[in-house]
């Protein structure tokens, strides 16, 4: 996640990533940053935590979960 051309940058992603290794170990959050788009509002908001990038972040991973949590409940609908 944090190949990046700054060097300040990638060093705020590292050790974020460090610092928090059981966020990065979800299934869901591992499906989510398979996304490039997702990838990179992510990797701007630990480079640049600014309100506006944090909202970004947020409201994909809503817009994101639904469609999982509407997947799941599709799937258990068609399953009985």
């Amino acid at each position: 996640m944090c190949e990046e051309n700054d060097e300040r940058c990638h060093e705020k992603c590292l050790a974020f990533r460090q610092n928090h290794p059981e966020f990065f170990q979800q299934p869901i959050i591992q499906s989510f940053l398979q996304d490039e788009t997702h990838y990179k509002l992510v990797k701007r908001a630990i480079c640049s935590p600014t309100q506006q990038n944090m909202k970004q972040v947020n409201e994909a991973f809503q817009t994101f979960y639904k469609h999982v949590k509407n997947a799941d409940v599709f799937i258990e609908c068609h399953s009985l």
